[in-house]
């Protein structure tokens, strides 16, 4: 990231995630100083120490992307000193154009850089009044929270996960019924060349196919074993009645091969 960079809370939380990680921390996201109607001041975050080797220090953090913003921070003053009195240590986390010199008596800063959160300037370490129930009760709440917001992000995702499994299976259905319908029509051309060169038939003509099909018919109203011996039995008495004829215009002086040659 450049000096350029323009910075966001969301940008600035995700590297607190970083460093305040479990299961050396605890971490939460706007913490208000009570639950119900008394939770009139809020922290941005805050985070406590997991292990006694350290303390157990609890942190208060205001974070800050606006000069604007870091400059009505310093005017609620009360803001702060509602959650800061039970706190250990209180940062402000800010790029370096919020600040021109006058970060506040007794806070830290931590500035957002390209590999992490950096130490600008350590929280002094002050004597934080022990926490209250109500206090407790906002810490715990915000917790809750940040738990089901980590489930509902889970769910979404896995939900997106689904969908795009989904998509792909009903993109691979498709191509596998297009695979289908391809083989099938060839088979349906081989097939109809087969035929073509068993009848002599061109089926890419309409006219062919109506004399194809009124052929077919026929055939399949008689059965094509009656159909061809009726046609042979068709043809043997055609062939007997021309030789009666032409033996009865012989009986009668007929001359038959001229009437033949003359027709």
């Amino acid at each position: 990231m450049s000096k350029s960079k323009k910075w966001t809370a969301s940008d600035i939380r995700n590297q607190m995630r970083v460093r305040y990680q479990q299961p050396e921390h605890a971490l939460f996201f706007e913490v208000r100083n009570s639950t119900g109607f008394n939770g009139n001041r809020s922290a941005d975050a805050l985070a406590m120490d997991m292990y006694p080797s350290r303390g157990l220090a609890v942190h208060g953090f205001e974070i800050k992307v606006s000069r604007a913003d870091f400059l009505k921070e310093l005017k609620e003053g009360a803001k702060a000193e509602a959650i800061a009195q039970y706190c250990n240590h209180w940062w402000l986390v800010a790029p370096a154009e919020v600040l021109r010199g006058d970060l506040p008596m007794g806070w830290g800063w931590l500035k957002p850089t390209e590999k992490g959160l950096r130490i600008e300037k350590a929280a002094p370490a002050q004597e934080a009044v022990a926490i209250p129930n109500t206090f407790l009760a906002s810490i715990l709440r915000s917790a809750n929270r940040a738990s089901d917001l980590v489930v509902e992000s889970a769910v979404e995702k896995r939900t997106a996960s689904l969908r795009d499994d989904i998509d792909k299976l009903a993109e691979e259905t498709a191509e596998l019924k297009r695979v289908a319908i391809r083989g099938d029509l060839k088979e349906a051309r081989e097939a109809i060349q087969q035929v073509e060169e068993l009848t002599g038939f061109k089926l890419n003509k309409w006219g062919q196919h109506k004399d194809f099909f009124n052929a077919v018919r026929a055939v399949a109203a008689v059965g094509p074993d009656v159909s061809y011996s009726g046609a042979r039995a068709v043809m043997a008495a055609a062939q007997r009645t021309v030789r009666d004829m032409e033996k009865a215009l012989d009986q009668c002086g007929f001359d038959t091969d001229k009437k033949r040659q003359s027709a």
